[in-house]
């Protein structure tokens, strides 16, 4: 009698925590989620570092820099060409959220840096008519395959550089042995190559300044520093607007530096490799969909009033059915 209970009870339960599981913490946020101020006419408007824009994007990420996730923030601004009244010129802004706390420009024994593939972006999606509504994941715009193989490659690259190379900026050699050697199962990338990658420094004297936020704080976690990390500018059609305002940018975090957790001194920890695709979403399309990083490694996971982890949902489930089993013996 208790195996035929057990049966179904455990069979939800799994289904619970594989619905729930490697997405479960994929999340892109909009404007509608982090509460931009309205305009006079009711829209919404976010007004950062004199960026103003309606449109963002943020995803959150764990890391070895810190116990709190850290953010990810696209904000897109359209103006006309005041050279040609028949064209657009569209900036996307990349900001790094980051707790009060963290001080990425003193010293540490871990470094960081960010690769933007800018030149894709404008070539990928995620599924739907809409590209201000598209929502999905790494392997959505890339395929599961690439965005293993593109994971591995850096791994392998980077701890090439650290271990071989003495040269003070690495993730520019990482961007060099990258751009023109996409893995095959990367198609997006044309004739292996993934044209422009945006290489910036996050750590040590290269770490760039918080910006000002005024009554607008664009990303998840209360309290954030924001900086600006890297804009690119396009200019485009009116038909070809959307796709690059709208467009999906994988973004590599990457994180290396000595060992501190008793290894032999000077030894190298494996770099850390985050991918992340990020874009945009259009002000009516609110509340967390799934995007965001694909990890190379886990950290601890942060305390988000506003938002729950993944963890949390799974925890919640799981209990959940476990009640519901031992109450209906």
């Amino acid at each position: 009698m208790r195996s035929k209970a057990v049966s179904p009870i455990f069979a939800n339960l799994c289904i619970i925590l594989f619905c729930l599981g490697p997405s479960a913490g994929a999340q892109i946020f909009g404007c509608d989620d982090v509460d931009c101020p309205k305009d006079p006419y009711n829209g919404r408007k976010c007004v950062v570092d004199n960026t103003t824009t309606s449109e963002i994007g943020v995803s959150r990420l764990n890391t070895s820099l810190s116990t709190q996730q850290l953010t990810w923030t696209i904000a897109v601004q359209v103006a006309n060409d005041p050279r040609n009244d028949s064209r657009s010129i569209t900036d996307r802004n990349f900001f790094l959220g980051t707790p009060p706390s963290l001080k990425l420009n003193q010293s540490s024994t871990k470094d960081a840096c960010a690769l933007f593939f800018e030149g894709v972006s404008s070539n990928l999606s995620f599924v739907g008519n809409d590209p201000g509504k598209g929502v999905g994941t790494c392997a959505d715009a890339l395929s599961a395959e690439c965005v293993d193989d593109l994971v591995s490659q850096a791994e392998t690259e980077m701890s090439k550089i650290i271990e071989e190379d003495e040269a003070s900026s690495p993730c520019v050699n990482l961007e060099t042995a990258l751009n023109e050697k996409a893995p095959k199962s990367c198609i997006a990338a044309r004739d292996g190559n993934w044209g422009t990658i945006l290489v910036r420094e996050l750590t040590g004297p290269s770490a760039v300044p918080n910006v000002e936020q005024g009554d607008c704080r664009p990303t998840t976690e209360e309290g954030y520093n924001l900086s600006l990390v890297a804009s690119y500018r396009r200019a485009s059609s009116d038909d070809d607007l959307p796709a690059i305002k709208f467009g999906v940018t994988p973004i590599l975090t990457i994180i290396y530096g000595d060992s501190t957790d008793g290894a032999p001194a000077g030894a190298i920890n494996k770099p850390e490799v985050q991918l992340s695709c990020l874009k945009p979403l259009s002000v009516e399309n609110s509340a967390a969909k799934t995007s965001g990083p694909t990890e190379s490694s886990t950290s601890d996971e942060p305390n988000n009033a506003s938002f729950p982890s993944p963890t949390n949902v799974l925890f919640f489930a799981a209990a959940a059915i476990v009640s519901i089993f031992f109450f209906s013996q």
